[in-house]
């Protein structure tokens, strides 16, 4: 596996955690318009969270986890 984030299955890895101590729960913090709630979309693979270009769009905390993906939450801020 290279550094390159397109050879990283982000699924297989959170399976993995979940088989060993199951549920996660993980913050993405970060500046606003960066990218969290695109990244929280590309983890679980649908599109939950709401996206935006310009403006902010998340203007609170919220809390997502997918059927998808089991025994992950992800809070965006």
């Amino acid at each position: 596996m290279g550094n390159n984030l397109s050879d990283v299955n982000f699924r297989d890895i959170i399976n993995n955690a979940y088989n060993e101590m199951g549920n996660v729960n993980i913050v993405v913090a970060g500046k606003t318009g960066v990218g969290k709630s695109t990244l929280i979309n590309a983890v679980f693979g649908e599109n939950l969270a709401k996206t935006g270009v310009g403006r902010p769009v998340t203007s609170s905390a919220k809390e997502y986890t997918s059927s998808r993906v089991r025994g992950i939450t992800l809070f965006d801020t």
